[in-house]
């Protein structure tokens, strides 16, 4: 799908705010009403815009967060000593 300067602006102010009102994103836009409503039933249809989403604070809800990270080297802990170690002999 082709976007439109208009569809770009769209997406723009919706990425600020997600709630933005159709009668704002038309001032900011320069179209109508019922032409930003067309283009947003066009994004929303061709998964342009996937989701409409909440961000809730952990702290509202009385949650805390936790991340599992994992991560994997591609070389082993040797190969890179020696690439440090030969790196730092050469300056």
């Amino acid at each position: 799908m082709k976007l439109s300067k208009q569809d770009l602006k769209i997406l723009e102010l919706l990425q600020i705010d997600v709630k933005t009102s159709v009668e704002r994103l038309s001032e900011e836009v320069g179209l109508s009403t019922a032409s930003i409503q067309r283009h947003l039933k066009r994004l929303r249809d061709n998964k342009v815009i996937a989701q409409e989403v909440a961000i809730i604070s952990p702290d509202a809800v009385n949650q805390s967060m936790t991340f599992i990270i994992s991560v994997q080297l591609n070389r082993s802990y040797n190969d890179c000593f020696n690439y440090f170690k030969n790196k730092k002999t050469m300056v």
